[in-house]
């Protein structure tokens, strides 16, 4: 009898030490299962982020290119002008980089606006 009961002890030992093993496994299964959830979600979200820098820095560029015409436009009528309007447009021009400045400021404060939400 007790020969018997030696051999079953080693037996029962693996079941258990198994048993252990078991259990961490699947907590290591379930942890690696949440990690890749959150990286997914995670890489949405900085998919989302990068279209709206798109969208932004097309609208900023558009933005421009308009002012950097209209800039063209008045340079080109300053050197054609005679003295007297010149100053007429050397201000217009000012006030033109002026609006590019505040039309640029004014978005860029609307993205950090939308990115603190």
């Amino acid at each position: 009898m007790a020969l018997r009961v030696h051999r079953l002890r080693p037996r029962a030992d693996h079941v258990l030490i198994g048993a252990r093993r078991g259990s961490h496994g699947d907590e290591l299964v379930a942890d690696r299962a949440g990690l890749m959830a959150n990286q997914e979600s995670s890489t949405l979200k900085v998919m989302k982020v990068d279209e709206r820098l798109a969208r932004i820095e097309a609208q900023l560029r558009e933005q421009n290119e308009g002012y950097e015409r209209r800039i063209e436009k008045l340079t080109v009528e300053l050197s054609a002008a005679k003295e007297e309007n010149r100053e007429l447009i050397r201000a217009q021009i000012m006030q033109v980089k002026a609006e590019m400045e505040a039309a640029r400021a004014r978005l860029v404060a609307e993205v950090k606006e939308t990115e603190g939400r």
